[in-house]
């Protein structure tokens, strides 16, 4: 056999054994189809990408798949060489395969608007606000008396800081009967500072009252003793009666230890002076009137005049 003859019967042999691969399935290849389309129907971009910068070639974050191979949301999910190409790949995922779908169909999770973004922020600020409120209080609830820490017996938000701790020295029950409290009511106090900037008015008429005496008006705060009604606070009078609290003095306000007493001016002007009832000069100890009143500390009063 010539050369010519030879190369014409290996081309034969070698068309025959190209079409008889191209017969056999992938599996019996050991080769998988390349499936034409992605796994996942819905095309999601990176988080940090703008619309306008996505093309095909931008990379799918659910599956890995460029855009441009994605089928549309409501397309079906074979391949678009028909037949069993794409049908067999798509088979044989089994169960996995439709969990994928089912997953890639699930619309995403909506961004949050600004507007939401800065109403929570609003509502952790509160919350945070409210907490460093609650543990403020908890330390000016209590005063130190003698060797010993005095807690007050009365719930509520104490936040004055110019005297050294607020307490309320009466019973809680003994303070519910003599205020007049009936069943389910409950009592709630609420102290804050005043200065002649947030309460003009009665810081003139503190120290109006211990001039009144000969004495100096020092530390100023305000004392609103109300009751609670089915949660909500209900404003008390002066008629509904009083209360024993203790104020600690700050350093640098009676340094002689001479006599204290304890301006009380009540809405409209009107005010008293009391004798401090402890002979500690550290603390003042007087009677808190339910409602809204402010006080002041006063400092070598003339004892004649109170």
């Amino acid at each position: 056999m010539n050369t010519k003859a030879r190369l014409k019967k290996w081309a034969a042999i070698l068309v025959a054994a190209v079409v008889a691969l191209s017969m056999l399935p992938a599996e019996t290849l050991d080769v998988q189809a390349s499936p034409l389309e992605s796994p996942c129907s819905f095309f999601c971009k990176p988080d940090d990408m703008q619309d306008s910068d996505v093309t095909d070639d931008t990379i799918c974050i659910e599956c890995g798949w460029r855009k441009g191979l994605h089928v549309s949301s409501s397309g079906g999910g074979g391949s678009s060489s028909g037949g069993g190409g794409g049908g067999g790949a798509s088979d044989s995922s089994g169960s996995d395969g439709e969990m994928d779908r089912k997953k890639s169909s699930e619309p995403p999770v909506p961004l949050k608007t600004p507007e939401q973004i800065a109403w929570e922020r609003v509502i952790a600020e509160g919350e945070e606000h409210q907490a460093a409120i609650k543990q403020e209080s908890e330390i000016n609830k209590a005063v130190q008396v003698g060797g010993s820490v005095v807690r007050s017996t009365l719930p509520g938000a104490y936040t004055a800081k110019s005297v050294r701790g607020t307490a309320v020295r009466t019973p809680l029950v003994q303070a519910e009967s003599d205020l007049g409290l009936s069943e389910g009511e409950k009592l709630n106090v609420t102290t804050w500072d005043v200065t002649v900037k947030n309460s003009p008015l009665a810081a003139a008429s503190l120290e109006s009252a211990a001039e009144s005496v000969g004495g100096k008006a020092g530390p100023m705060f305000q004392v609103n003793i109300d009751k609670l009604v089915d949660g909500k606070p209900q404003t008390m009078s002066l008629l509904n009666g009083s209360v024993t609290m203790t104020v600690g003095v700050p350093a640098g306000v009676n340094t002689d230890g001479g006599t204290l007493a304890v301006a009380h001016v009540i809405a409209g002007g009107a005010y008293e002076v009391q004798r401090d009832q402890d002979n500690d000069p550290n603390t003042a100890t007087f009677n808190a009137s339910a409602g809204e009143s402010a006080y002041a500390l006063v400092t070598n009063p003339d004892e004649e005049l109170l």
